[in-house]
């Protein structure tokens, strides 16, 4: 059982809804969705995402790619415990390469 958080459900589409199936901001659309899934998105990425959403057809496809790959990340990814010798051991390498920097 997976113990990272439960992801937002895919966007169904509606029947009777006119897509699109071009966007013209489509790099700008996938940061976007990315940055919101990952909570790092700024007010304006999530009100752009919200209002271009309904009726972006490539848009939607994106966000539930996005969202069914992390799941199935999700799903396939066990937490375990790690001595913390280990945990101290990488801790010091880590610290001691930036040092050197």
């Amino acid at each position: 059982m997976s113990t990272f958080k439960k992801l937002p459900s895919t966007i169904a589409q509606q029947e009777g809804v006119e897509y699109r199936h071009e966007c013209k901001n489509r790099h700008e659309c996938l940061k976007a969705i990315r940055q919101i899934l990952d909570g790092e998105a700024t007010v304006e990425q999530i009100t752009h995402f919200q209002a271009n959403i309904d009726q972006c057809l490539p848009c939607i496809e994106s966000h539930n790619l996005e969202i069914t790959i992390r799941q199935l990340l999700c799903d396939k990814i066990e937490k375990k415990a790690v001595p913390q010798d280990l945990v101290a051991s990488i801790r010091a390498k880590i610290m001691n390469g930036a040092a050197a920097k």
